[in-house]
């Protein structure tokens, strides 16, 4: 037991050390206007990481130990009559950094202790549940009081996470995978069954030599890019928990949502996730030529059987229609034959809102192109064709009450780390034919 006494006291002692250096960090980035640079941000999320490992072994450890209920242990080099300078139990606390919201009634209340903290005169009457949140052993919670900044409780900062993927119709679609780096290797293979190269199967006589055929791995580098919400509350908006819990927890995660939504559609690969509409010339994106003297601003039956046509089915897929609200009127009315081809939602099919075209569910998308346009219309499968990257950890929290001090303003700062791009580098050419087929087909312009 004198052992794990010994453990625990030296990871409380490296969480000090982490939480120094992320302090430093901080002090050092307020000089620079609040800005990390990109080796700053590297370490201090490194430091972060470590942080959360630290602490999941004290609790651990703790658990060996048998107090892991009501109370925490706090150590402490003292001299016993059996074990001269040895850490020893010296007494109990609270437990109140296990809670999520450590203590806060909502971000209104959290808000407004960090204002009293760091109006001058006050730190006397700090908010106990601030220095608690300050204790080593507690590294979600970052204490940097005297620069008027607090890393939020845990909840405070998941909670956007969950509702900004709730509020995504996208990412939520995708291969999402996390990870703890900045950077990803992405390994694939594009072979197809068809393929006259790769793993492929082949016939054979008896006693005849078999053939040997690899795999052939591709590696890409999937950078994650840094999207953000900064935005500030008056000292009155701080009065009114009701009204800043939905301006900031609610907003801010729609802002952050519809920001990736857009990237994964279309982003340039350029400080944000590639989107399958920008991987074209040669990329992904398959396509479709509209029909000969097509009117301009319409989409009719031969196009979309066309764009059907080009779809590459696999199995773990999901493919679904991603449509600009403006061609519904004329998707209401299409036919083949005297075949209505577009079916109303009916009940039980909530993840079909827009009804279904083909049999494939239909999602109207503000992210489509207006009618007429190339990409007013997309036949689209992110599950089996996306590949999307979230740093661990979801989204960080920020508050400053003296970037605004003068102003009686407080600031607040969601970041998160996102990288994406579609897996195919290229349409894949037919086993006999000269079409090609992708995850990501679209319509040329009708004008």
């Amino acid at each position: 037991m004198d052992e794990l006494i010994k453990e625990i006291a030296a990871l409380e002692s490296r969480l000090s050390e982490i939480a120094a250096k992320m302090k430093a960090i901080d002090a050092a980035a307020t000089k620079t206007g609040n800005q990390l640079s990109e080796e700053q941000e590297t370490e201090w999320e490194s430091l972060d990481h470590e942080a959360d490992s630290t602490q999941a072994a004290i609790a651990r450890k703790r658990k060996a130990l048998g107090v892991h209920n009501a109370a925490s242990i706090s150590t402490g080099r003292m001299t016993a009559p059996n074990a001269p300078n040895t850490p020893q139990i010296t007494g109990v606390r609270d437990r109140v950094e296990d809670d999520p919201r450590r203590g806060f009634r909502s971000l209104e209340d959290f808000a407004q202790s960090v204002r009293r903290a760091c109006t001058p005169g006050a730190s006397a009457e700090m908010d106990p549940r601030l220095k608690i949140s300050a204790a080593p052993s507690s590294p979600h919670t970052t204490y940097v009081g005297e620069d008027g900044g607090y890393l939020a409780p845990p909840e405070f900062r998941t909670g956007i996470w969950d509702a900004a993927v709730d509020e995504s119709t996208l990412l939520a679609m995708a291969d999402v995978q996390p990870t703890s780096s900045n950077r990803v290797i992405q390994t694939k293979n594009e072979d197809m069954p068809w393929s006259t190269s790769g793993i492929v199967a082949k016939w054979a006589d008896e006693a005849t030599q078999y053939t040997e055929t690899r795999a052939r791995f591709k590696q890409e580098e999937v950078n994650l890019h840094k999207c953000y919400v900064f935005t500030t509350a008056s000292d009155e908006e701080l009065e009114d928990a009701p009204l800043l819990e939905s301006r900031l927890l609610i907003g801010a995660a729609r802002a952050i949502a519809w920001k990736v939504d857009e990237a994964i559609v279309n982003g340039d690969g350029q400080g944000e996730p590639l989107g399958f509409f920008r991987a074209g010339s040669g990329g992904a994106l398959v396509s479709v030529a509209k029909v000969a003297s097509q009117t301009a601003d319409t989409i009719n039956a031969t196009n979309v059987a066309t764009m059907y046509s080009r779809l590459l089915r696999t199995g773990n897929g999901a493919p679904f229609w991603m449509i600009n609200p403006d061609a519904a009127p004329q998707l209401y009315v299409m036919t083949i034959g005297d075949r209505v081809i577009w079916t109303p939602p009916s009940e039980g099919f909530k993840d079909a809102p827009g009804g279904f075209l083909l049999g494939l569910p239909i999602l109207f998308s503000q992210h489509c192109e207006t009618l007429g346009d190339k990409g007013d219309i997309n036949l689209v499968d992110l599950r089996a064709g996306y590949a999307a990257y979230n740093k661990q950890g979801g989204i960080k929290f920020d508050s400053s009450i003296h970037l605004y001090f003068d102003y009686g303003t407080m600031a607040f700062r969601w970041t998160v780390r996102i990288g994406g791009k579609p897996h195919l580098s290229a349409a894949v050419s037919a086993n006999n034919g000269s079409a090609t087929f992708s995850h990501f087909v679209t319509l040329d312009a009708r004008a």
